[in-house]
Order: structure tokens, then C-alpha cells, then sequence
């Protein structure tokens, strides 16, 4: 149950990263070079700190279950992934891949309640951004292809549940 902590950026994700900080920059460029630095931060940032909960919680929740955890690869802007060893037991498997999206969703939760805070404009651009992106990445997780979590949490329950109707015992 040993962890390893090991974090793996793609030089393809720093090149997106790059970009999108480029391009807040460029929309922000009018408002002054400071202005608009601290804005490309703050959506970087943003971005960021979205993978790091929607992976962080699959890598918590995977060696809460006592899988061992040997980091996460960031692949791109929004493409992440946590090594993990892999379990025959679906309940387990369901319970990793569900907990990205759930992390997700309470991060939308939380800042849909920091709208209510007497935030500062721009902060509630960077708010507004937060709920935006992980509003999407939460359906696009559940229901976003064959790769997403809750289809392939979904194809592990229904695993799941064809092995426990099999040690069933049949009627005659």
C-alpha cells in the first residue's frame, strides 16, 4: 500500500499550458502587462487546481482501498491519469473511478456557494471559469465515451453484478 507520490507533466501538457496562460494574456493584453500576467496565472491556476482534485481523489480514494498509488500523469490541458495497481474486485474499481467525478462535482458545489462571497470582479471571473470547466469535465467524466470514469465504473457495477448473479443459485 505504498504510495510513490511520483508526478509525470508531459511536455505536451506544459505546451498547453503555455497556450491557454498565452492566451489569457493576449485577451488581457489591453489592461496592462500586470493585469493581465496575473490574470493568465489565475486561470492556469485555476485549470490546475481542477486536475489536481478530480485526479487527487481518485489517487485518495485508491490507496484508502488499499491499492498502491504510483502517481499521476498529467497528458494534457485536461488529460490526466492516476497509476494505480489494478483489482480484480469491481466494488473497489467503481468506488476509484466514481471518485474523480464526485471530487468534481463538490468542487462545482463549492464554487456555486463562493458566488454568494462579495468577491472582487475578477474573482469572480476565475469563480465563474472554476464552475464552468468542472460543470463540464463532471458530465464529460460520467458520460463522455468508452475512456470516461462513469462509463468504465458503470462496465465494472455491470461486471460486477453478472458475478454475483452467477454464484447465484439457479431455479429449477
Amino acid at each position: 500500500m505504498a504510495v510513490d507520490r511520483r508526478v509525470v507533466v508531459r511536455r505536451g501538457a506544459v505546451l498547453q499550458y503555455a497556450l491557454l496562460g498565452a492566451a489569457v494574456l493576449g485577451m488581457r493584453w489591453s489592461g496592462g502587462v500586470p493585469g493581465a500576467a496575473v490574470a493568465a496565472a489565475a486561470v492556469v491556476s485555476a485549470v490546475l487546481l481542477s486536475v489536481v482534485v478530480h485526479e487527487g481523489a481518485h489517487a485518495w480514494v485508491a490507496h484508502r482501498l488499499g491499492l498502491r498509488v504510483r502517481g499521476v500523469e498529467v497528458r494534457g490541458l485536461l488529460a490526466a491519469v492516476v497509476r494505480r495497481a489494478a483489482t480484480t474486485d469491481a466494488r473497489v474499481d467503481v468506488r476509484v473511478r466514481l471518485a474523480g467525478p464526485l471530487a468534481t462535482g463538490a468542487l462545482v458545489a463549492l464554487c456555486v456557494a463562493a458566488l454568494r462571497v462579495g468577491w472582487p470582479p475578477d474573482a469572480l471571473r476565475i469563480v465563474r471559469l472554476l464552475i464552468a470547466l468542472n460543470g463540464f469535465t463532471f458530465v464529460a467524466t460520467l458520460v463522455g465515451g468508452p475512456q470516461s470514469d462513469g462509463v468504465r465504473a458503470w462496465r465494472a457495477w455491470r461486471a460486477a453484478r453478472r458475478a454475483v448473479g452467477d454464484r447465484r443459485p439457479q431455479r429449477a
